[in-house]
């Protein structure tokens, strides 16, 4: 069943562009044939792609429909969403995804000590004993990697801290962090101030977390992900160089996790650090952690409760007398119809003399070499809407060492405590139109698109020193083909 160590981590020097190539007409259409004209509102994020059949289309709107609906505890009245809980984060999609758009990180505007914490969640976990006795996924990944660092949900928290709770349970705690302000002069003598975090978690109310790691998550937008599952394993993996043997200092690592929908480890797409490999098993993986709410994929009625928490385990759950799951199979597969065809929003002033200087300067300093602008997806049996499109997501969907800086010291499948896989730039652009406000990297530390940039470190260190080193003309640009994406 199982694929050799070589099909999963083929090596091929990896993509570095010294200068982008002359403007394509497809870059105009970033997500291929379903590129959507944005309206300039707050559902920018929320529109279905451009090129669905009718029938998809109401399949669309129905998953919607589900994404916006509150899930309620047992017998509060709303049919076929019941089962929130006992313990959970969020009562809707909606509310973490907000707006379709990314989540926010506690307190955003000030450095002061916030405890308001929306849409962010705490994944927390212990490496496993020295010897432990590992299943046959921890085995295969051993054997990919001398270096797997084998992970176990926290044995009273589970895997993430939930901070709400339906009547009669308690909340296990609440993320609060502290903001500690740093300078980064520029060479132009632009002073920037970073945020530092430091976290920690408040009111634990099933005693104390012990020898733990914590990894303090914002929710991403869902742009184009069905579009990411579409383009093919094998030519992801090509980009793949983790022995950096073409010495650009770029060495991306092919992400592999056990997936419940294919019944087989595959490529890791989705998720900070890769750890979903479809769109699918990330929405039961949310259901089940993030609301307490079973599916086929994920069928513990009690969510993340564990055997320390016998009232969590033992309280009513949410499923009819016929039926299996509190998510029936429809609503899980209406939710990754709609999550899979969200439309990508075309180019906005692509063609601007600031935003071409821009795109110049993004090939230049070596931006490119991890978020790879441009893809062609494979046919997708079914789905000729996601099929052979040309798409420019600026995105390798490979794990890069991002430096000390940013490390969670959190590894989960083969990435480590300071992989990330990197994430997609389409849309970016639209982000403070939607939300409000900007939060980037995964802890949402970042206020701006240059402060993310400052963050990086590792692989990605060669380019936040050049940025450091521009001109004010060719950062500004930079910041503007950025924003045009």
């Amino acid at each position: 069943m199982f694929r050799t160590l070589a099909a999963l981590l083929l090596i091929v020097p990896s993509l570095t562009l010294a200068d982008m190539p002359p403007i394509e007409e497809s870059e105009l259409q970033p997500g291929g044939e379903g590129t959507v004209e944005p309206m300039y509102d707050i559902d920018v994020f929320a529109l279905p792609a451009a090129n669905l059949s009718i029938i998809q289309e109401l399949d669309f709107q129905f998953g919607s429909g589900l994404f916006r609906k509150r899930w309620q505890p047992l017998d509060e009245g709303n049919y076929r969403m019941d089962g929130l809980g006992p313990l959970y984060n969020t009562n809707s999609c909606l509310f973490c995804h907000i707006k379709d758009g990314r989540g926010y990180a506690p307190d955003g505007t000030s450095f002061e000590t916030s405890y308001e914490v929306v849409s962010m969640i705490g994944k927390v976990g212990v490496p496993a004993d020295e010897g432990a006795y590992m299943d046959e996924m921890e085995e295969y990944l051993a054997a990919l990697d001398p270096d797997f660092e084998p992970m176990r949900p926290h044995p009273v928290y589970g895997y993430q801290i939930q901070d709400h709770a339906i009547e009669g349970h308690k909340p296990e705690g609440s993320i609060s962090v502290i903001w500690h302000p740093e300078e980064v002069t520029l060479a132009d003598g632009v002073v920037v101030t970073l945020r530092r975090p430091e976290f920690s978690i408040e009111g634990l109310a099933y005693g104390p977390l012990g020898e733990h790691a914590f990894s303090p998550r914002i929710t991403p937008q869902l742009t184009g992900l069905g579009l990411l599952t579409a383009i093919p394993e094998d030519a992801i993996k090509s980009k793949a160089d983790p022995l950096d043997e073409d010495g650009d200092g770029i060495s991306g690592r092919a992400q592999i996790t056990w997936s419940d929908i294919l019944d087989r480890p595959a490529l890791g797409r989705f998720g900070w650090k890769g750890s979903a490999a479809t769109v699918r098993d990330q929405i039961s993986v949310a259901l089940r952690n993030d609301m307490g709410v079973s599916s086929d994929l994920q069928p513990d009625d009690a969510g993340d409760c564990t055997a320390a928490q016998p009232e969590c385990l033992n309280a009513p759950h949410g499923r009819g007398a016929a039926e299996e799951y509190e998510a029936l199979t429809a609503s899980l597969r209406g939710l990754t119809v709609y999550a899979e065809n969200i439309g990508v929003p075309a180019r906005r002033d692509a063609d601007d003399k600031q935003v071409l200087q821009g795109r110049k300067v993004f090939g230049e300093i070596g931006c490119a070499a991890c978020h790879t602008p441009k893809w062609q997806t494979g046919e997708v049996v079914g789905q000729p809407q996601l099929s052979n499109q040309t798409i420019w997501p600026y995105t390798d969907l490979l794990l890069h060492d991002m430096g000390p800086e940013l490390a969670d010291d959190f590894p989960e499948m083969l990435a480590s405590g300071r992989e990330w896989r990197t994430p997609p730039l389409w849309g970016i652009g639209l982000i403070d139109l939607t939300n409000g406000r900007e939060d980037y990297l995964h802890d949402g530390r970042a206020g701006s698109l240059l402060e993310a940039i400052l963050w990086h470190g590792g692989e990605g260190q060669s380019a936040r020193d050049a940025v450091i080193e521009l001109s004010t003309s060719d950062r500004e640009a930079l910041l503007a083909f950025l924003k045009s994406l």
